[in-house]
């Protein structure tokens, strides 16, 4: 039986109200322990000693910036976590928010994407001559890609324009150079969201660009459309593996 952390960086209403649904959904399995939840947003920011227990964490995404960390306490704590969890014996993955988080503070730097706001999905092409010395990533990804290749929804404003210092890059799209990165052995990020459904991006993110005017209305059938022939459930299996193993 594994056990896992879901780290919750968000504390938005239309979210947090059916955020166990959510995660259950794509990181529980029938005989797991149950999920145990870190609200970092609010003061829960995990440590060693109390993740120690757990096979493996993931930490999520937020509408949070990264360039408010040094204002935010939580941030801070959370990213000086995020430094311990290297040489630590637990595994972590991060995404979107949190993919740019921890590549921020192990080095890197983070800015507006030249492409603009990205949403619907992007094929990231995973760089297998970077990784080969890590025979379990080699093994995952071309068990899980299709052709070295995952498409995966994407919903961001802000990237990773320089991977953290000692980090290996796994993949990249056409929106993202920097899409999913070793950070260290242990800790694999993701600018993308295996966390989430077409329905729920035009749900819950689809409203508030619209407001925002990141979006035309008159793109949805586009976007509906582009958000097919995902690797959710493919990159969701190889996150489990990485993380227990």
């Amino acid at each position: 039986m594994v056990r896992f952390g879901i780290i919750v960086c968000d504390g938005n209403p239309k979210w947090i109200s059916m955020l166990e649904d959510i995660a259950t959904e794509f990181f529980y399995r029938p005989g797991d322990h149950p999920l145990e939840y870190f609200h970092a947003w609010k003061g829960d920011v995990p440590t060693l000693a109390s993740t120690s227990h757990l096979d493996g964490l993931i930490s999520l995404g937020s509408a949070h910036m990264v360039d408010q960390v040094d204002s935010t306490p939580w941030m801070r704590q959370l990213g000086n976590f995020f430094l311990a969890v290297e040489n630590s014996s637990i595994k972590l993955v991060c995404i979107c928010f949190s993919h740019q988080l921890i590549n921020h503070v192990y080095g890197g730097t983070v800015g507006k994407g030249d492409c603009g706001f990205v949403f619907g999905a992007a094929d990231t092409v995973i760089n297998f001559s970077a990784i080969s010395e890590h025979n379990q990533l080699t093994s995952l990804f071309k068990r899980y890609s299709t052709g070295g290749s995952m498409r995966l929804l994407e919903s961001h404003r802000d990237e990773v324009q320089k991977i953290a210092k000692g980090g290996v890059l796994i993949g990249s799209s056409k929106s993202c150079k920097n899409e999913m990165v070793l950070v260290r052995n242990n800790i694999i990020s993701l600018q993308s969201h295996p966390d989430l459904s077409p329905e729920l991006m035009m749900d819950k993110i689809w409203p508030a660009l619209i407001s925002k005017g990141a979006v035309s209305e008159a793109k949805r059938e586009f976007y509906e459309a582009e958000m097919t022939n995902l690797h959710t459930i493919p990159c969701l299996q190889l996150i489990r593996e990485f993380l227990k193993h």
